[in-house]
């Protein structure tokens, strides 16, 4: 198994070109349009009310890949220039905003858990969505839930189906339910492994991965988007290999493994210590970050028949989380398990049209560095040849052939 971009492309592969926003082949959307861009030349789309009259697209409206693949057909309808001139060119895909109440939730899955507390049976749930991301986490786009059956059963099952374009570097986020406010419950990273025996490592600023994040609306939004943050190179990166690739053996052999992440986590209530006890690792509290302002990142995609895939590491970096230390113990009182598969629904020319945007990466590279050495090698002749002619001066005091023979007569 390869692990790396690096290792499986080769030298010269530069996975940096490809970004949230970078488009197929034929220049169309592979992914949501992202938050607060705008595009008029595209389809947009406005969803229709409970009672089945359509709601005010000057309020609710969604970009042409979210239209037509995070929604089932009649639940949106496409606004024209006609019906609604100069509104095209000005507006927004709201995806990312939560209206359960008109659309339910398109990005996100559900993790629900339970536990007692003080004879009561207190019920919550962690969030958990997949976004694209570039290399310097700038720039990123949701992933949205897909609609067919089977993946309404998964959610159903705390697996999260993302449907993720090729070559593109994830994240997963975990959150705080909205309909969740407990004060002092937090959870924390359990194991979390993809199928090809590789583990994620989320870790502190002490690179410590024992640490208890607040379930909050406040607190706790944390960003995974690689192996191991704090490290360089471990980014997530996603490839859904040509079938041409996989008949020749030449896909990495995590493919249909390392698209697949099996993780836990522990939900825990904080105990404050009314004396100062000496902190121990179990006794530290570590915020993950906080909920960024604007729309939250969540997402996923659809259209014809879901293919596996490989999940490399690449080029990118991830902070640890920071962290601060009280005075308190963390109980268990649940724990909730997940799985994240990324599936590919792109046609083989697609892929195969990704796959070549590298290899002419490589090809161009190995060119250039045979250029750079023939160059050098044109330069070694030449120095040869000097060092071979000597100087005028040498070559006068040189014996001729004649002298030469002479010496060996008897």
């Amino acid at each position: 198994m390869s692990k790396t971009t690096s290792n499986f492309f080769g030298d010269g592969a530069d996975t940096s070109v490809f970004t949230p926003f970078t488009r197929s082949s034929d220049e169309s959307l592979r992914a949501c349009i992202g938050p607060n861009r705008r595009n008029g030349n595209i389809k947009w789309y406005g969803v229709y009310n409970k009672d089945g009259s359509r709601h005010d697209p000057y309020d609710l409206t969604f970009c042409q890949h979210c239209g037509e693949n995070a929604f089932k057909y009649g639940e949106v309808w496409q606004v024209t220039d006609a019906e609604y001139p100069n509104l095209l060119n000005v507006l927004i895909c709201d995806i990312t905003k939560k209206d359960n109440n008109l659309f339910g939730e398109r990005r996100c899955i559900s993790l629900p858990f339970e536990y007692a507390d003080d004879g009561d049976s207190i019920r919550g749930a962690i969030e958990l969505n997949v976004n694209l991301i570039d290399k310097y986490n700038k720039h990123w786009t949701p992933v949205t839930l897909g609609t067919d059956d089977s993946d309404i059963s998964a959610k159903e099952h705390n697996v999260l189906i993302a449907k993720v374009p090729t070559h593109q570097r994830w994240q997963f986020v975990t959150k705080c339910a909205p309909s969740f406010n407990q004060e002092d419950i937090y959870y924390k990273f359990g194991i979390i492994k993809a199928k090809d025996g590789r583990e994620v490592k989320v870790k502190n600023t002490r690179g410590s991965t024992n640490f208890y994040i607040p379930l909050s609306n406040d607190y706790g939004y944390t960003q995974v988007n690689g192996y191991e943050t704090g490290v360089e190179g471990e980014q997530f990166f996603f490839i859904a290999p040509p079938t041409e690739e996989v008949e020749a053996g030449i896909a990495d052999a995590s493919n249909k493994l390392s698209n697949i992440f099996q993780g836990t986590f522990t939900i825990h209530k904080m105990i404050r210590h009314k004396k100062f006890v000496e902190p121990e690792e179990d006794l530290i509290q570590y915020r993950g970050g906080a909920t960024r302002g604007g729309a939250t990142r969540g997402g996923a995609t659809r259209c014809g028949a879901s293919k596996g895939g490989t999940n490399l590491g690449t080029s990118g970096f991830q902070q640890n989380v920071n962290s601060t230390t009280v005075d308190a113990t963390f109980n268990e009182v649940a724990s909730v398990k997940f799985t994240i598969q990324l599936v590919n629904n792109e046609s083989e020319e697609e892929r195969l049209y990704f796959a070549n945007i590298i290899e002419t990466q490589t090809r161009n590279w190995r060119e250039q560095q045979i250029s750079k050495l023939m160059a050098q090698q044109k330069s070694i002749d030449l120095e040869i040849e000097k060092l071979r002619n000597g100087t005028p001066r040498s070559r006068a005091l040189q014996p001729s052939t004649f002298e030469q023979q002479e010496q060996h007569l008897i």
